[in-house]
């Protein structure tokens, strides 16, 4: 989902080799001479039985982050009942956004690890870009990928609303809980 290093990741790829878009969104046809593509829309992901070849590399962002980063780039302001029709928007911003956090990574854990690859945007290595290569079938040369992820550590408050299954989620993903 968009917030969580998606344009991070997608320029390591690059970086490595693996022809990556960023943001396609509904242009199919930018996709041909692609290895992997970036996309944050709900539809791709729930319409994976379209594309039997496709693999899922989920990767996730810590929430609290990630939250802060939603609210600072006018999320609900820009997207959300649109693109997101499926969330129970409540209207509490900063809990809508950690819920949102907890409905993605529900969904992309949702997708039968066989065709999913999960790991953490904080600990992407030369070793999680030639994992993830590994799945597609691509050759990559890591010498030229320089993970820098540099996250400034501007955390969101739980509210109590969310910090049940926000606090479950983190502790499926490896982060550690906060609540």
């Amino acid at each position: 989902t968009g917030r969580a290093g998606s344009r991070y990741l997608a320029a390591l790829l690059n970086e490595a080799g693996i022809k990556t878009l960023h943001e396609v969104h509904s242009d199919l046809d930018r996709w041909n001479g692609c290895d992997a593509l970036g996309e944050i829309s709900a539809h791709f992901v729930m319409q994976m039985d379209a594309w039997p070849e496709a693999r899922v590399w989920h990767f996730s962002r810590h929430p609290q982050p990630f939250v802060t980063s939603l609210l600072a780039f006018g999320f609900w302001r820009l997207h959300a009942p649109s693109i997101h029709p499926h969330l129970r928007v409540t209207g509490d911003r900063v809990g809508d956004s950690f819920r949102y956090w907890v409905d993605w990574n529900r969904r992309l854990l949702a997708v039968p690890a066989p065709r999913r690859t999960t790991f953490r945007i904080e600990d992407v290595s030369r070793e999680v870009v030639t994992r993830l290569a590994d799945t597609i079938g691509a050759e990559v040369d890591t010498t030229k990928v320089v993970p820098a992820w540099n996250e400034r550590q501007d955390f969101a408050e739980i509210p109590t609303t969310v910090e049940v299954e926000v606090g479950e989620m983190m502790e499926t993903l490896g982060y550690a809980r906060a609540c």
